[in-house]
């Protein structure tokens, strides 16, 4: 069995390889949104469709910066670092390491709102539906700002009590307005869709239409994050190739 050292870098590397394939997936599908919201003629384009635009600019201005800062803390984590890559892993405090969780966590305010927005679109602009996700999301910005705050400390690290509170708080709250979008979102794709089918000759559910649901209400994002909080929690170096794969997740147009 592998000692906890080695595990963590196992699992360290593991998250580097995961966000370059992840991002290289990513950039793709944003370059090509962007090409299709910009091809749009301007008759047709609504207010939704520019705040679409400009979050899917912004968030992959934002994802490149994340995965530069990601990418230059692997090479001194891996060629340059004379320290313990196990006790490399958990120091926050440097300005890399606080300019990458920053742009992390900013990432993920930026698709939570967007979420938030599209759930307020898709209920018809209902400011009562709203209410709660509204809730949960000023709560994961109050979070993320006492998280940030704490890691930016000296000697400030990954395992300190204190991080994985405000840690945990975040990604509950995150979490927590993603599955109730996610429901909403599920909820008023199937009223719809039954709707549709009933006007139309009865027919079974096309796979089209549960993987337009699955990706539209976000809940591959909603399922790893479920995952992520108890390896979180019990400060598992599992956690390492999971935020990579949370953090890509938040971003996916």
């Amino acid at each position: 069995m592998p000692s906890q050292a080695l595990l963590s870098a196992r699992m360290s590397y593991a998250a580097a390889v995961l966000a370059c394939v992840t991002y290289g997936i990513y950039l793709v599908i944003a370059v090509i949104c962007i090409y299709i919201l910009l091809k749009r003629r301007s008759a047709s384009k609504t207010y939704a469709h520019r705040i679409i635009l400009s979050y899917t600019v912004l968030m992959l201005i934002v994802s490149t910066g994340y995965f530069v800062c990601g990418a230059v803390w692997s090479e001194v984590e891996f060629v340059e670092s004379t320290a313990d890559i196990s006790v490399y892993d958990t120091l926050l405090n440097s300005p890399l390491a606080v300019l990458k969780d920053t742009l992390y966590v900013v990432n993920i305010w930026l698709a939570d709102s967007l979420l938030l927005y599209r759930t307020f679109v898709i209920w018809g602009g209902s400011y009562f539906i709203v209410t709660i996700p509204a809730c949960l999301w000023m709560g994961a910005v109050a979070t993320g700002i006492a998280l940030l705050y704490n890691t930016a400390q000296p000697l400030a690290n990954l395992n300190q009590g204190v991080i994985i509170h405000f840690q945990t708080s975040f990604y509950c709250l995150t979490i927590s307005l993603n599955i109730l979008c996610t429901l909403l979102i599920a909820g008023k794709l199937w009223m719809q869709h039954r709707r549709v089918q009933a006007l139309r000759a009865a027919g079974a559910w096309s796979y089209t239409m549960v993987i337009a649901i699955i990706v539209e209400s976000a809940a591959l994002y909603s399922l790893c994050g479920i995952i992520y909080i108890p390896l979180i929690v019990r400060s598992l170096p599992l956690q390492f190739p999971i935020t990579a794969l949370v953090g890509s997740l938040t971003v996916s147009p």
